[in-house]
C-alpha cells in the first residue's frame, strides 16, 4: 500500500512539473531554424537578439487574430514571441510591428504610448509610470515602466523598450519587485538589426 502512494505522489508531481513546462496556451513551439546558439533571428529577416541559451521559445500565434507569427505585414500589423527561461519561468515578451511610414520615436510617441497602454490594461489600474526617450543600437528608443493594479492581488511591475522605425521591436517583462531586471536591458543590447529601413 505504501508503494503505491509513493508511485501516485510521485505521478501526480511528474505531470504538474510537465503541466509546467508545456507549451503555453495560443502559442507554439519556435521552429529551431530560427535560433543559433541562444540567437533569434526574426523569420522576416529584420533583426535577431539574444538571450541565454538555456531559454525556451515560443510563437505567440493567438498575439493579434489571425496574424501569422513569423513576420508582420500591413495587414496583420504586429507578431509576437515569448522567450522563457524553463527553470525560473522569467520570460522576454518580443513583439514586431511593421507600420508603413513609421517614424522615429519622440516625446508625442511616448504620450500616445502611455495612453493607449492605460486603456488596454482596463479594468486593471496602471501606476507610477515613466518613461524615457535614449538610444539602443542606433536607433531611438523608449523606455519605461509602470505598476499595474488589482484589487486583491499584488501589484505587477511592467517594464520595456520600443526602438525602431517602420519595423518597431517591444521588449517588456513583469516582476513582482519593482527593480527593473537585468536580464531586460542585457537582452535590449543585443539587439542588431539585419536591415537598413
Amino acid at each position: 500500500m505504501q508503494k503505491k502512494r509513493v508511485v501516485l505522489a510521485t505521478a501526480v508531481v511528474l505531470v504538474a512539473v510537465l503541466a509546467l513546462a508545456s507549451t503555453p496556451k495560443g502559442m507554439a513551439p519556435l521552429p529551431a531554424q530560427y535560433l543559433h546558439a541562444g540567437t533569434f533571428h526574426s523569420p522576416d529577416g529584420w533583426f535577431e537578439i539574444h538571450v541565454p541559451m538555456t531559454w525556451e521559445w515560443f510563437e505567440m500565434r493567438a498575439f493579434d487574430e489571425k496574424a501569422d507569427p513569423r513576420w508582420p505585414d500591413a495587414i496583420n500589423h504586429t507578431v509576437a514571441w515569448l522567450a522563457r527561461d524553463p527553470k525560473t519561468f522569467d520570460d522576454l515578451v518580443v513583439m514586431e510591428s511593421y507600420r508603413p511610414g513609421g517614424d522615429i520615436i519622440t516625446e508625442s510617441f511616448a504620450r500616445s504610448f502611455e495612453s493607449s497602454t492605460r486603456k488596454a490594461v482596463e479594468p486593471e489600474t496602471m501606476s507610477d509610470y515613466s518613461s524615457e526617450l535614449l538610444t539602443i543600437s542606433g536607433e531611438r528608443s523608449l523606455h519605461y515602466r509602470y505598476k499595474l493594479v488589482k484589487k486583491n492581488r499584488p501589484p505587477l511591475y511592467r517594464f520595456g523598450y520600443i526602438t525602431g522605425m517602420e519595423h518597431k521591436l517591444t521588449l517588456s517583462t513583469s516582476d513582482d519587485k519593482p527593480e527593473e531586471p537585468k536580464r531586460l536591458f542585457q537582452s535590449v543590447v543585443s539587439i542588431r538589426w539585419l536591415k537598413e529601413p
